[in-house]
């Protein structure tokens, strides 16, 4: 079995890929960094960052939603770290509870997308 498909199957929660703006605090070394969701779910949101956090940090986060100013705020933990030869990093983040409603947020940037 693939790592991809075992990965799958220990997921308790629909994974959705999408891009929105946020912002990740570090409380703990008082640091904020702009960035973008690469995916979100009930229970965690992977991020794209210039910056390294350290696995079990403690990370603040506030999704921006596009079409209506809207900020959400969730806390969690960073469970997972990977970066490429350009030092981008994707990382993991398990919310302390599922605190996201992804298919809104979907919605709502899908809506901010649209031209008529």
């Amino acid at each position: 079995m693939q790592e991809q498909e075992r990965s799958a199957e220990r997921r308790s929660s629909t994974r959705f890929t999408i891009g929105i703006s946020a912002t990740c605090v570090n409380p703990a070394l008082d640091q904020a960094a702009q960035t973008y969701t690469h995916d979100i779910s009930t229970i965690g949101i992977g991020i794209l960052t210039k910056e390294k956090m350290e696995v079990g940090s403690v990370i603040e986060i506030c999704i921006q939603v596009a079409d209506n100013s809207q900020r959400i705020m969730a806390k969690g933990r960073v469970i997972w770290q990977s970066s490429d030869a350009e030092h981008n990093y994707r990382t993991g983040i398990q919310l302390d509870g599922p605190t996201l409603k992804p298919i809104a947020l979907i919605l709502s940037q899908l809506r901010s997308n649209m031209h008529f």
